[in-house]
C-alpha cells in the first residue's frame, strides 16, 4: 500500500466514525433509495438481525399499516402543487435487515423508510412541496441530498413522517428529470410515463438511469482494495448528474410553461408589470385576470396578450395564488 492510500483510509475510517455517532447516538437518518447518497463501509456486529426474524416480519406488518396514510401524505403535497405522486414502495425483508445491521447495531425499530413513496414535481414547485409537507401533524424532518456534498453528485429530498400506528415513513420529493436519472428505465417509465419519458431523454439527450447503476455498484464496494473503483463511481455518477442540473438552471419560466403547456398541463402565471395572471386550462383554453388599476376583474384573453406576458418571462405562481389574485 502506498503512502496515498493510507491516507485515504485514515480519512474514511474518520469519516465512517462520525457518520456512527450522528446515526446511532444522535438518531439521525441516512437517505434511502437508489443513487440517493452516502452510505457506511459496512459494519459487523454482535447484534446482527436475520431477514427472516421476528423482528423484521414484524415490523413489515406494521410498515404495511401505515401504507395508505403515507400514500395519503404524499398525494396531498402532490394535489397541492399540481405535481403526481407514485404508488407505495414497502422495503423487502433483506433491504430492512441490511439497513439496520449496517447503521443500527440490528435495530429495526430505527429504518425510517420501510414504507415511502415519491412526489414528482417541477424543479420550480419544490419549496412549496416541502413547505406544504412540513404543515403535516406527523411531519419530523427533512433530510436534503444536494450535488455539492454528495458523494454522487445526487440531488433531492426525503422527508420523515410518524404514523398513527408510531411507524415512520418517508416521502421523497424530486423533479422528473431526476427520477429519469436515478431510476432504472422500467421503474422510470412505470412513474413518469412513456411520453415524458421519453420527452427527457430527447431534450437531456443521455440515457436514463445511470445513476441507479452507479449506485448500485458503489453501495457494495468494501475494503481498501475499492477505494480506487469507488472515487472512479462517483467522478462519473456527478458527471452524469450534472447533465440535468445545468439544463434546469439554464430553463428560463417561458421555456418551462411552455413545456407544460405542451404536456397538456395546467399552469399558472404571472406577468408582473401589468399585474395580470393567466391560467392555462388545456385544449388551448386560456383565463386571465387583472388585479391592477382598481382590479381584480376579468381580463379578455388574446394572443397578444398572452405574447407580451412571455416575452416578459413571467413569475410561475400556484393555483391558490391565481385563484386568490
Amino acid at each position: 500500500m502506498t503512502k496515498m492510500d493510507k491516507n485515504e483510509q485514515f480519512y474514511i475510517d474518520k469519516l465512517n466514525e462520525i457518520r456512527k455517532i450522528l446515526f446511532e447516538e444522535c438518531n439521525l437518518e441516512e437517505f434511502g433509495g437508489p443513487g440517493s447518497g452516502r452510505h457506511p463501509e459496512g459494519g459487523s456486529h454482535e447484534n446482527y438481525i436475520h431477514p427472516d426474524s421476528p423482528e423484521v416480519q414484524a415490523y413489515i406488518q406494521k410498515a404495511k399499516e401505515a401504507g395508505n396514510e403515507i400514500q395519503n401524505i404524499g398525494a396531498n403535497i402532490a394535489l397541492h402543487i399540481g405535481g403526481q405522486v407514485s404508488e407505495i414502495d414497502y422495503k423487502s425483508a433483506n433491504s430492512i435487515a441490511r439497513k439496520a445491521n449496517d447503521y443500527y447495531k440490528g435495530k429495526v425499530e430505527k429504518v425510517r423508510d420501510a414504507v415511502r413513496n415519491t412526489v414528482i414535481v417541477d424543479k420550480q414547485n419544490i419549496q412549496q412541496a416541502l413547505d406544504k409537507a412540513k404543515s403535516n401533524p406527523g411531519y419530523i424532518r427533512t433530510n436534503e441530498r444536494n450535488p455539492g456534498t454528495d458523494n454522487l453528485g445526487y440531488n433531492g429530498h426525503a422527508i420523515i413522517f410518524k404514523t398513527k400506528n408510531g411507524t415512520y415513513g418517508e416521502v421523497q420529493i424530486n423533479t422528473p428529470e431526476m427520477i429519469f436519472a436515478k431510476e432504472t428505465e422500467s421503474r422510470g417509465r412505470k412513474m413518469l410515463g412513456d411520453k415524458k419519458y421519453d420527452e427527457i431523454a430527447k431534450r437531456i439527450g443521455v440515457k436514463g438511469g445511470l445513476g441507479h447503476t452507479l449506485f448500485e455498484e458503489w453501495r457494495i464496494l468494501r475494503g481498501e482494495h475499492s477505494i480506487s473503483r469507488k472515487k472512479e463511481i462517483e467522478v462519473e455518477s456527478k458527471k452524469y448528474y450534472k447533465h440535468f442540473f445545468i439544463l434546469s438552471i439554464m430553463k428560463t419560466n417561458y421555456e418551462i410553461i411552455r413545456d407544460l403547456v405542451g404536456e397538456g398541463k395546467r399552469v399558472y402565471f404571472e406577468w408582473e408589470f401589468e399585474e395580470i395572471a393567466l391560467k392555462y386550462l388545456g385544449n388551448d383554453k386560456w383565463e386571465a385576470k387583472n388585479k391592477g388599476y382598481g382590479g381584480p376583474f376579468p381580463v379578455k384573453y388574446d394572443a397578444m396578450l398572452l405574447a407580451e406576458a412571455l416575452i416578459s418571462n413571467p413569475r410561475i405562481i400556484t393555483k391558490e395564488e391565481y385563484d386568490n389574485y
